[in-house]
């Protein structure tokens, strides 16, 4: 099964292939500014190298921006709105749509590669996540419930 992920933030969208190996293929980088509808960018996504004659599983797009409580999330800073519904119906596939620090902080627990700053030394518990963009993205990770 071959599954899409992608970044978008306000500035560019990143796409990528993957599979149980892992990434597949260079990444597709398109700015974000130059579309004004999200359909425009998934046509220029399904157009590049690498994607043609790909069946597609699984899609996870990252996005910077608050889900709204219908799902959809607008990019910050562009207006670009991304619905759950419509990039489903456009990539005949399910589309899952998270906030990318959501996202982000989900993958924390896989990360082979941290650097911590401050402290004396790595200690269970409370994780938290920052970073600059169009804003600053935040996210928590909070262990919940024995052993967590």
């Amino acid at each position: 099964m071959t599954d899409l992920v992608a970044d978008v933030g306000a500035t560019h969208a990143r796409f990528q292939l993957c599979d149980e190996d892992g990434l597949r293929g260079d990444p597709i980088i398109l700015q974000t500014a130059g579309y004004a509808a999200v359909p425009d960018l998934l046509d220029d996504v399904l157009r590049s190298p690498g994607m043609q004659d790909v069946a597609l599983g699984r899609v996870l797009f990252a996005v910077a921006g608050p889900q709204a409580p219908a799902g959809g999330i607008t990019v910050t800073n562009t207006g670009l709105l991304f619905d759950a519904a419509q990039c489903s119906a456009h990539l005949e596939v399910d589309v899952r749509l998270e906030n990318d620090f959501f996202a982000l902080a989900h993958g924390v627990p896989l990360f082979t590669e941290l650097t911590q700053l401050g402290g004396a030394s790595a200690r269970p518990g409370n994780k938290a996540l920052l970073g600059p963009g169009s804003g600053l993205g935040m996210a928590t990770i909070v262990p919940v419930g024995p052993g967590g």
